[in-house]
């Protein structure tokens, strides 16, 4: 594993590149944003099955959401933890992210 602060440049299907130029092998790219909820998202340029973009994709179904607040239609290597819809104000977040780590963790190794 390795933590970085540094901004990717690239990824590809096998790695990840910074833009100092360094490259690491990469299985899984996890994006610990911290306490800033959404905002990375609105950043990124997340790239569906047809080419459309996960912000394109909400705005035109007119809404963010996803299944199990977990996986997006057309982005099937993209999951979501405590996704859109996925918290409350009367349920424990913890419990709602244990049940999508084992969700989205059955749909990568089944």
């Amino acid at each position: 594993m390795h933590l970085t602060n540094t901004p990717l440049t690239l990824i590809t299907p096998t790695s990840v590149q910074d833009n100092s130029g360094k490259t690491y092998p990469a299985d899984v790219i996890v994006l610990a944003n911290g306490f800033h909820i959404g905002a990375n998202l609105a950043r990124l340029d997340i790239k569906g099955l047809n080419g459309r973009g996960l912000l394109e994709y909400w705005a035109d179904h007119g809404a963010v959401s996803s299944y199990k607040s977990a996986a997006v239609s057309e982005f099937p290597n993209f999951f979501l933890l405590d996704g859109p819809n996925s918290a409350s104000g009367h349920f424990s977040v913890i419990y709602t992210v244990e049940c999508q780590v084992n969700y989205v963790t059955k749909l990568v190794h089944p």
